[in-house]
């Protein structure tokens, strides 16, 4: 390991990681940050790129056998002074930035026609947090990617990715730059029927529900929903039954209960 010992937040070393509490200063760099030992060491063992490590002593032990033959600057710290940085008790001792890349379009990772296809869709989801877990639900039942709107939060967000547990790192994402035309082409040239989640005016319950072989899943806001513009693209609405005037589920709590769901059949 490349242990660097670092003593005052002012070392230029460490200048990218002052800025982890502006996500939007992180981005112009191309980083994103990971917190803690275990989203860490996820990004660590991923395809993505590892920038630099911030960890307190006994972090950069634990991790000694991750970041071992590798040219990578392990810079520790004490605990006063991470927490100084990171701002928030969440990294629990260790810190590392990523080396952002960009998502790929719709039909780059695409299944072939003639394989089965459970896919996720986003179009706006906002809330950091939900984005998180829907993207670690996904990953759970392993859908064969998830298709982000231009309207969505980034999913490489510090909270987002945090309450993902490292899920962005392995799932297949795609960024869509024209979500409409997108959708149209997934029906068209993938051969996959859009289902939009809705609370009324279902054409299908989900108990009785039995998803085509390929199909996607559309997720709207936690206030508003699905947009009429989604709603208009879908080829079934499906609803989530609920009891005692229940008006709705938070949305990453609703994809879960859909998703395991689909993901019998």
């Amino acid at each position: 390991m490349n242990a660097i010992p670092i003593h005052s937040i002012d070392d230029p070393r460490i200048a990218l990681f002052r800025e982890v509490k502006e996500s939007e200063l992180l981005n112009k760099h191309g980083m994103f940050v990971a917190e803690g030992e275990h989203l860490v060491r996820r990004l660590l063992h991923s395809s993505y790129e590892t920038h630099s490590l911030l960890v307190e002593k006994a972090c950069a032990d634990k991790l000694a056998a991750d970041t071992a033959d590798r040219d990578l600057p392990v810079y520790t710290v004490d605990k006063k002074l991470i927490r100084l940085i990171a701002g928030y008790d969440f990294n629990r001792g260790a810190l590392a930035l990523g080396v952002r890349r960009a998502l790929p379009s719709p039909d780059h990772w695409m299944p072939p026609v003639a394989d089965k296809a459970r896919l996720v869709i986003c179009p706006e989801i906002n809330d950091a947090e939900n984005l998180g877990a829907i993207l670690r639900t996904a990953a759970a039942f392993e859908v064969a990617g998830v298709i982000l709107g231009e309207r969505c939060r980034d999913p490489f967000y510090r909270r987002t990715l945090r309450v993902s547990m490292g899920a962005v790192f392995t799932l297949p994402m795609a960024q869509s730059l024209d979500l409409a035309k997108d959708l149209q082409r997934l029906r068209a040239d993938h051969g996959v029927s859009l289902v939009a989640t809705v609370l009324h005016d279902a054409t299908a319950s989900l108990p009785d529900y039995t998803p085509p072989r390929r199909c996607a899943l559309l997720f709207g806001t936690e206030s508003q929903g699905l947009g009429s513009e989604w709603l208009s693209l879908c080829d079934e609405r499906l609803t989530l039954p609920m009891a005692q005037h229940t008006d709705s589920l938070n949305v990453a709590v609703a994809a879960g209960i859909f998703l395991y769901h689909c993901s019998r059949f």
